[in-house]
């Protein structure tokens, strides 16, 4: 069976084919055009992985180097506290030094004060220090007439010369004679006076011993228990015989 087609019924295809061909064309360029913001999402969102990760890296390195910084800040942080400790040992050892000096000072400048013999009073120039026996300021030194040095150095100039004058005196007072004690003749000991040769003679004698003294007679000096001679010191030994 042949169709027969109207020319208006062929205008009509044609104004709908050229429809369609619009439509598509539309339908293309609406799907290039979403194709194409599709593609520059992906690239955005590559772009912005791409700079999430490198801030990533970076967050990662920094937190590492803060990390690092901790344990430095840490480290410094003990080693202080060694510092801060071992300096308050040394501070307190220092002060314990400085309270020994001060201590030390005061009982060497008392004893200064008391062996100079001197005393403080701040009212007197130069320095305040004054003798305690003339009340005279004194400078850097003591009192050159009341120090202790002086005055020991008086003192033994004073016994030197007391001693010189005993010697003499005694050189004086030289005896004459001096007492010879035998023991039958013999030599036994020299004494200043009899009464010192007898008081001898009893004190070396046993105890309940009669000491028996040799008269006064012709006797030789061998047959005489004990007996006492004058024995003058200028001349020989010898003397009288009692």
């Amino acid at each position: 069976m042949i169709r027969l087609i109207t020319g208006g019924r062929l205008a009509a295809l044609r104004e709908d084919l050229d429809r369609a061909r619009d439509e598509v064309r539309e339908v293309r360029e609406r799907a290039e055009r979403h194709i194409a913001e599709q593609a520059r999402t992906v690239e955005r969102l590559a772009a912005g992985r791409v700079a999430a990760e490198q801030a990533a890296g970076a967050a990662i390195g920094e937190a590492n180097e803060v990390r690092q910084r901790v344990a430095a800040a840490q480290s410094l942080l003990k080693d202080a506290a060694a510092v801060n400790a071992a300096q308050a040992d040394r501070i307190e050892s220092l002060e314990v030094e400085a309270d020994r000096l001060a201590a030390d000072r005061s009982r060497w400048m008392y004893r200064y004060y008391e062996e100079s013999r001197t005393y403080w009073d701040a009212e007197l120039p130069p320095g305040g220090e004054c003798c305690a026996d003339c009340r005279q300021p004194v400078e850097s030194e003591p009192c050159p007439d009341h120090h202790p040095r002086t005055v020991v150095q008086r003192l033994r100039d004073r016994v030197t010369e007391l001693e010189q004058q005993a010697a003499e005196a005694a050189k004086a007072r030289r005896p004459a004679h001096l007492s010879l004690l035998r023991h039958y003749g013999e030599l036994h000991s020299l004494h200043a006076t009899h009464e010192d040769a007898y008081g001898h003679a009893e004190g070396i004698a046993p105890v309940g011993t009669e000491i028996r003294w040799g008269p006064a007679d012709d006797r030789p000096v061998s047959e005489v228990e004990w007996s006492v001679n004058s024995v003058p010191l200028a001349g020989p030994v010898g003397g009288e015989n009692t």
